[in-house]
């Protein structure tokens, strides 16, 4: 069983009340009784009869046995029944499995009681019972301990190999919505094994030293004072899905508290974090628990060429305080590195670097008297000297000063599995410097790093310092100019991934390893046997950040082998993604396809479009700048679409709907099965034939569900358009329940097939509003009334305007029923949809006022931004089970 309030007590605010349970996925309170099934669970009696909720009809966790408990009881001082380091250790050395999120009944009682705790410790900080359990609750600790398992870092261990291991994993990323996660979970090479080798290998990297030592200087400075709002920021800048320190405390937990019904105390929540946060900037929390604040679990991943790559995850308050602290004095330290470093934190930076470099080097080549030194340290992540590092801070940020010193000054928990270590050196480093100068100059700065840098922590990588001129002066190899073992390639390196070098084959064949290695991610995703994943990942461009870092930074004539490959390998992608492989993928669908969302298309990561205009040696192409010369290219591109193709009447209505306003909306959803984002292989296929304009049907086949016969209708207009089962009806249903769902997770008071008593004419039964919103126009309750189209069907393209169907529909429901509705004093409202997605206007306004609603509602306010994105998705989910229903069966 987990428990919330063990993970906020380490990090600055125990949650006196509230555990979540790992069996149920349920959040208890610790002062009231639980309900279990049929079950009344006592809670243990703290003496004061406090009562917060109780929650019912969840599923009795086991009872830990006697001797279980007793055994805890051992491990624990029975005296004080308050909190003790020794709880506090004992509780980070089992580690806390919690949920993701807070289930949205429980935040606001969760709010309450976390509000609570932080106030306790913002009266006493310094009373170090105030950050801890008191009374009852340690009963509750107590079964914690008892039921919490070592965590295991290889779960799966034999039971599947790695690639099975990878998709599991996998799975959890992209539902999350971490693409380029997801694409390296795929091609990673794995978790190394939990055993005394990798323990060996971790101790190896952080050896045992002493603690830094600073002098008992007072610091004079006022530290930082942190607002509301900049905290607030900060929480929200967590990605979704960041994962936890060894207490459990997940960034997602402080978001939910300012979520949903939660909002009603959300700024006086937002205060008391804020306070807290600028407790820690003054310095005032117990020191004797910066051990376990600063602590972090260790994930060893395993590398590609062999060897681990320690992967360490800090406690939320840790990387909140620090995300504020640096939020804060960022733009103050502009001029500390001003001319040493140009790549962290600096647009275009690498670039910039890349392009001065290969100049210089095209330049004077031929002068003897020039070296460039590439500079590496030894793991100088974690061995850099943090004394150096505290007296740094101290003389350049005396302002954060307090912080800093609190999380580095004492040694840090890493923990691995049951073990521990002592973490006393380290400090986020840049370990790469490159040096371009006369040789006795360059060879000076070499000595002066050598004798200078242990005093720092820093030991010089001989084996991958790099010494380069296209001209070699022979000079240099005299004794005592460069040290003898010393690499020096004779043609070229390779700086912040990028080719220096007056040989062009060196740059063609780093392009050319970019590409193998973006193809191989391209195969990686093919074993995830999902249409929309797959997609999802090629549109997100995940795993080619690389390859148009190269294409930024290399000249355009060393890219006509790799733009070869890459096209052909991206093309077969798409065309087992739309078609399985199979027939209708032709040259229209191939362009149609990597053009940008906004002009109709899947992906946007076609190469050959791109080379020549991304790729200038005499300018520094940032990614914004990408993006316009990228814009601006299309737009030439897309005028001259029709001397490039035959486009028959139809291709180009096709072409010209899917380019309005949030008509490719939908694929941009994550894939949410409870929130009905997914799609199976089949139906996803078909809705991308049918917006690729690949043929579907037999020409003369008759309709399975009317048995009508479209002569020459082979891409499924009829299907989309047919009112037989699984028709109209059905996408027209899928959409409003979606609309409605998306009014209740919003807040917003929403019937369905709600009877106004709205006559239906010619003595038909009455006709219910599709949707009713309750006092949504000036108190008056509004009828929606929802309404699909089929843009190209045969009467539909004569004269074909795109956006025209959805708008004659939305004034066709306008004139039968808005005098109706208000006759009987209700307001009415039309809600006009095609099968491409296309809105009509007053179809467009509702959305965004649910969105600004769904927004103030929920402050990580991800509901909201995909509010368009869920509507555009049913439809599409819609327009793909009516062809589903009638298409043969053996085909996609």
């Amino acid at each position: 069983m987990s428990a919330v309030e063990a993970s906020a007590m380490v990090c600055c605010c125990y949650v006196l009340s509230v555990k979540l349970c790992g069996v149920s996925f349920k959040t208890y309170t610790i002062h009231i009784k639980r309900h279990h099934g049929n079950d009344l669970v006592p809670p243990p009696d703290n003496g004061n009869g406090d009562v917060r909720f109780v929650l019912y009809g969840l599923t009795r966790p086991p009872v830990p046995s006697c001797s279980l408990l007793d055994h805890v009881d051992c491990l624990l001082p029975i005296e004080p029944e308050g909190f003790t380091l020794y709880l506090l250790d004992s509780l980070f050395s089992k580690g806390l499995c919690t949920v993701k999120s807070i289930p949205p009944k429980c935040r606001l009682g969760f709010s309450r009681v976390l509000k609570g705790a932080l106030d306790k410790v913002i009266c006493k900080p310094d009373d170090i019972s105030c950050w801890g359990v008191s009374g009852g609750n340690l009963q509750l600790v107590r079964e914690t301990l008892a039921e919490s398992a070592p965590p295991m870092l290889d779960l799966d261990g034999s039971d599947h190999d790695l690639t099975e291991r990878n998709l599991k994993q996998y799975k959890r990323k992209i539902c999350d919505g971490h693409y380029i996660a997801a694409v390296r979970v795929l091609s990673s090479s794995g978790v190394a094994p939990y055993n005394d080798v990798t323990l060996q290998e971790f101790k190896t990297k952080h050896p045992f030293l002493s603690a830094p030592s600073l002098p008992d200087l007072h610091i004079d400075h006022h530290p930082l004072i942190a607002s509301q709002d900049v905290v607030l920021d900060r929480i929200k800048s967590f990605p979704r899905g960041t994962s936890c320190g060894r207490n459990g405390l997940r960034a997602q937990h402080l978001m939910d508290c300012l979520s949903g019904e939660a909002v009603a105390i959300s700024d006086e929540l937002v205060s008391s974090i804020t306070q807290v946060v600028n407790l820690f900037l003054e310095g005032k929390c117990p020191i004797m628990l910066d051990e376990y604040i600063a602590s972090a679990p260790l994930t060893p991943l395993v590398k590609p060429g062999g060897g681990i790559r320690p992967i360490a995850v800090g406690t939320v308050w840790r990387r909140l305080v620090s995300k504020v602290s640096t939020t804060m004095i960022g733009h103050s330290l502009d001029g500390y590195l001003e001319d040493l470093q140009f790549e962290v934190g600096v647009p275009g930076g690498g670039e910039a670097i890349l392009y001065a470099v290969n100049h210089l080097v095209e330049d004077r080549r031929d002068d003897v008297g020039l070296s460039m030194l590439l500079v590496d340290f030894q793991n100088a992540f974690n061995l850099v000297d943090r004394t150096v590092m505290l007296e740094e801070v101290r003389r350049r940020c005396p302002v954060i000063s307090r912080w800093v010193e609190f999380c580095d000054s004492s040694p840090a928990r890493l923990y691995y599995g049951e073990h521990s270590l002592c973490s006393c050196q380290g400090a986020w480093y840049l370990a790469d410097g490159t040096i371009v100068g006369d040789n006795l100059v360059v060879s000076k700065v070499l000595e002066l790093i050598t004798e200078d840098g242990p005093r720092c922590g820093l030991h010089l990588n001989v084996d991958k310092t790099e010494l380069f001129w296209p001209k070699e002066d022979p000079k240099s190899r005299l004794e005592g100019i460069f040290p003898p073992n010393i690499s020096r390639p004779l043609h070229e390196v390779k700086l912040l991934g990028g080719p220096v070098s007056v040989d062009v084959n060196f740059g063609s064949a780093l392009v050319m390893k970019r590409v193998s290695k973006t193809i191989g991610l391209l195969d990686a995703v093919a074993k995830i046997n999902d249409p929309q994943c797959e997609l999802l990942l090629i549109r997100a461009c995940a795993g080619v950040s690389k390859l148009y870092f190269a294409m930024r930074t290399c000249p355009p004539r060393i890219f006509d082998l790799a733009q070869l490959s890459f096209d052909m390998a991206l093309c077969s992608a798409l065309e087992r993604i739309v078609t399985a492989s199979g027939l209708g993928f032709r040259d229209w669908q191939w362009r149609l396809s990597t053009y940008p969302l906004h002009l109709g298309a899947l992906v946007f990561i076609h190469h050959a479009m791109e080379i020549d205009f991304l790729s200038t040696p005499s300018d520094v192409a940032t990614p914004k700048l990408m993006k316009k010369i990228a814009d601006i290219y299309f737009t030439q591109v897309t005028k001259g679409v029709e001397s490039s193709f035959s486009f028959s009447r139809r291709q180009m209505a096709l072409w010209q709907s899917q380019r309005e306003e949030h008509t490719s909306d939908w694929l941009r959803v994550v894939l949410i099965s409870r929130l009905g984002q997914t799609m199976n292989g089949k139906t996803y296929r078909c809705v991308l034939c049918y917006r690729l304009g690949v043929p579907l049907f037999s020409v003369s086949k008759p309709c399975p569900a009317c048995s009508k016969v479209s002569t020459g209708d082979v891409y499924g207009d009829h299907a989309v358009s047919c009112a037989g089962v699984i028709g109209i009806k059905h996408r027209h249903n899928a959409v409003r329940d979606t609309l409605v769902d998306i009014c209740f997770r919003s807040g917003i008071s929403a019937g369905k097939e709600v009877d106004i008593g709205l006559g239906g004419g010619c003595d038909k039964a009455l006709r219910p509003a599709d949707m009713l919103l309750y006092s949504w126009e000036g108190g008056l309750d509004v009828c929606v009334d929802l309404t699909g189209s089929s843009p190209l069907t045969q009467t539909g393209m004569a004269d074909f305007l795109p956006g025209r169907a959805v708008i004659d529909a939305a004034q066709r429901k306008r004139c039968k029923y808005m005098t109706k509705c208000a006759d009987i004093g209700y307001g009415f409202l039309p809600f006009s949809f095609s099968s491409f997605g296309e809105l009509e206007k007053d179809a467009v306004t509702l959305l965004k006022r649910v969105r600004k609603f769904s927004m103030a509602q929920d402050i990580g306010a991800r509901a909201a931004v995909h509010i368009f994105n869920r509507i555009s998705f049913s439809i599409a989910k819609g327009v793909g089970a009516q062809i589903v229903s009638r298409l043969p069966s053996n085909l996609l």
